[in-house]
């Protein structure tokens, strides 16, 4: 006893031609499984509410169905990718800006220290205006270019230069010092 289904049948004709079927509110809830086929007041306006729980339509009146399309689903697809698309543009043009800030910072940095090592190791002005060892340097390049197969012949010219610039160097040394 019950365990039998039941052997009703509805047919639903549709005159409609938007392709809209219209049912009443209690054969839907008779459809959604028996809910009570004579509703209290409080129930009512439960079972009237629609999507974001408003009241939806009169009872007396026959009860829609929404219903997505292929098309519905693809608008709402492209307005998801356009959002998305719009996010990470805002993304990118904020990092950009960024990037540029960093940049700006980091050039302003490595003018200051150009700067910076300007300052300490300006040139030292020599004592007339002339480099230390002249005549030295001189006889080294004259050395260098007639030996230039035989570099080793220009050792005593090398070194004669070196005592001249640590010479020079120990004299500016002192008058600082």
């Amino acid at each position: 006893m019950g365990a039998s289904q039941s052997a009703r049948k509805i047919t639903i004709e549709n005159d409609d031609a938007a392709n809209v079927i219209k049912i009443s509110d209690s054969l839907v809830d008779r459809l959604r499984g028996g809910l009570n086929s004579v509703p209290n007041d409080a129930g009512s306006a439960d079972l009237n509410r629609g999507q974001y729980g408003q009241l939806s339509h009169d009872p007396n009146q026959p009860y829609y169905y929404p219903s997505f399309t292929a098309l519905q689903v693809k608008k709402d697809m492209e307005e998801q990718l356009v959002d998305n698309n719009n996010y990470w543009m805002r993304r990118i043009e904020d990092l950009e800006l960024e990037h540029k800030k960093i940049d700006f910072i980091m050039e302003q940095e490595f003018e200051k220290a150009v700067e910076n090592v300007k300052q300490r190791f300006r040139k030292l002005p020599t004592a007339h205006g002339v480099p230390p060892c002249l005549e030295s340097k001189s006889r080294i390049i004259k050395c260098f270019q007639e030996n230039s197969q035989r570099p080793i012949e220009c050792a005593q010219e090398v070194k004669l230069f070196a005592q001249c610039v640590n010479k020079e160097r120990a004299e500016l040394l002192h008058k600082r010092g």
